[in-house]
């Protein structure tokens, strides 16, 4: 089993590509200023990190057995995309707090960047996502698995769990995923 933890940052001139704009039906000049306004400092203060568009993995802490390591090169960040995919595929299991957007993200840098596959990635790595996401030894994000959701508060995630996170340190999360997952027997009912 493989742990990992994210930190996700937005792309530089995030704000050019994803405008803010307010919904159609908002008619008032001042309805519109204000939800521009609004949306604006949701994203800069971190929601554009993990929007589809303009996210990026900037960081990712592996652990495996009691060996721990931090990626923190572009290289080596796209070539985890490969190891993860690889390794989920022939059931050791990865697992990590909002992994599914990880790796999501993580295939959007590899398709604009072609750093680990040259200018292309297989196709069937994009249905592996999906297919092998919160299944036995696939990808496996504990908190959506227990809860529901990835959308909950990690930090109350981790109160309820019994265990210590921080949120701002990737080999933190690598650590809350696997004391997250201790009593949970990933075999198949």
């Amino acid at each position: 089993m493989t742990y990992v933890g994210f930190l996700f940052a937005p792309i530089p001139n995030w704000d050019a590509i994803m405008p803010v704009k307010a919904p159609s039906n908002y008619k008032k000049p001042e309805a519109v200023a204000k939800y521009i306004e609004e949306r604006t400092a949701e994203l800069a203060g971190g929601a554009a990190s993990e929007h589809a568009l303009v996210g990026t993995v900037a960081e990712i802490a592996v652990i495996e057995d009691d060996k721990s390591r931090t990626l923190k090169q572009p290289s080596d960040i796209a070539n985890f995309f490969k190891f993860a995919v690889d390794a989920a595929a022939v059931g050791r299991g990865v697992v990590g707090y909002k992994i599914h957007k990880a790796m999501r993200l993580l295939t959007v840098m590899n398709a604009t960047k072609g750093e680990t596959f040259g200018s292309s990635i297989p196709m069937g790595y994009f249905g592996l996502l999906d297919k092998l996401y919160n299944r036995p030894y696939g990808f496996i994000d504990p908190v959506s698995l227990l809860f529901g959701s990835s959308d909950i508060d990690i930090t109350a995630a981790a109160t309820r769990l019994h265990v210590s996170v921080n949120p701002e340190s990737s080999l933190s999360l690598a650590e809350f995923a696997r004391m997250a997952m201790r009593n949970v027997d990933l075999g198949e009912a």
